[in-house]
C-alpha cells in the first residue's frame, strides 16, 4: 500500500493464470471523500481520454482503478526547476482546453477556506481574524473564462515515464474555475520564489492563445497560500510525526505574510 497525504492507493499486480502474464494498475480510494470522488472520476476520464492522464479502467464511487505509468514524479526527476516549470506548464496548457464538464463542481475558494478554518483547532480570536481575512482576499471582481483547473499541480502530480512523456494525475482538488487560478495554485503548492513568475507566465502563454492575466494570478497567490496552509495545519494534528506537515504549513505562512497583505503575521498568528 502506499499512502498519499490524502488518500489511501494502491499498485496491484494483476496475473492472468492461464498466460502468466502480469499487468500493474493504480487503485486509489475514494470512500472517505464523498465531496470530491464525482469531480475526480470525470475530470481523470475526460483527462484520459485526451492522453493527458492514464487510462481510467475501473471507477465508482469507492475506487478509482488506473492504469500504472512506470516511471518517476517529476519532483523525483532529476530535471533543473526551470525544465519541471515547462514541462508542468506545457501539461497544465494542454489540460484547460479540456471542456468543462457540467457535472463538476465550480471553484468557491471563499468556501473552501472557511471550511477548513472550522476543520482546525483555533480559538475565537483566531477564528475571527481568520474568517475577516478570508473576506478580504476573497474580493474578485475580474472574471475570465472558465476552465477545467486541477487545483493542485505538485511536481508529484506530474508522472515522466520512461519515453520521456508527462502524464497528469490526482484530480481531488479539481474544479471549474480561472485559469489564473490553476497557475497560482501551481507556484503556492511548489513554494516557488517570485524570480521564477516571469518564466513559469512564459511558459503558460507560450502554449496558449489566450492571454494570462498576470495581476490576477498575484490576487489568487494570497487564497492559494492560506488555504495550503491551513489545510497542512490540520493534518498535522492527525498523525503522531507530524514535523513534516508543520514545515509545510510554515512554509505556506511565511509566503502569505511576504505578501503584507495583514498587519499579523499568519506565523505568529496560527502557529
Amino acid at each position: 500500500m502506499l499512502l498519499g497525504l490524502s488518500h489511501h492507493c494502491f499498485i496491484v499486480t494483476a496475473v492472468n493464470l492461464d498466460s502468466q502474464k502480469s499487468a500493474k494498475y493504480f487503485v486509489k480510494s475514494l470512500s472517505l471523500h464523498a465531496s470530491t470522488e464525482q469531480n475526480e472520476r470525470l475530470v481523470a476520464q475526460s483527462a484520459a481520454i485526451s492522453n493527458l492522464s492514464p487510462q481510467v479502467i475501473y471507477h465508482c464511487k469507492e475506487w478509482l482503478v488506473t492504469e500504472y505509468i512506470e516511471g518517476y514524479s517529476l519532483f523525483e526527476n532529476q530535471y533543473t526547476i526551470a525544465e519541471k516549470i515547462a514541462v508542468a506548464m506545457k501539461l497544465l496548457q494542454d489540460f484547460h482546453q479540456l471542456a468543462p464538464i457540467e457535472q463538476v463542481s465550480s471553484l468557491s475558494l471563499q468556501s473552501l477556506i472557511e471550511a477548513q478554518i472550522n476543520a482546525n483547532v483555533f480559538s475565537d480570536q483566531q477564528k475571527s481574524f481568520l474568517f475577516q481575512l478570508n473576506q478580504d482576499i476573497n474580493d474578485f471582481t475580474q472574471v475570465t473564462e472558465p476552465v477545467v483547473c486541477h487545483g493542485d499541480l505538485n511536481f508529484t502530480n506530474i508522472l515522466i515515464d520512461k519515453q520521456s512523456k508527462a502524464w497528469l494525475v490526482d484530480y481531488e482538488c479539481t474544479s471549474i474555475g480561472s485559469a489564473e487560478y490553476d497557475v497560482a495554485m501551481f507556484i503556492a503548492i511548489n513554494n516557488l520564489s517570485n524570480c521564477d513568475f516571469s518564466y513559469i507566465f512564459d511558459c503558460y502563454q507560450g502554449q496558449s492563445k489566450k492571454p494570462l492575466n498576470h495581476a490576477l494570478v498575484h490576487a489568487y497567490l494570497a487564497c492559494c497560500y492560506l488555504i495550503n496552509g491551513l489545510w497542512y495545519q490540520e493534518h498535522s494534528h492527525n498523525i503522531i510525526d507530524n514535523d513534516q506537515y508543520i514545515d509545510l504549513a510554515y512554509q505556506q505562512y511565511s509566503q502569505f505574510d511576504r505578501l503584507k497583505l495583514s498587519d499579523i503575521k499568519l506565523v505568529e498568528q496560527l502557529l
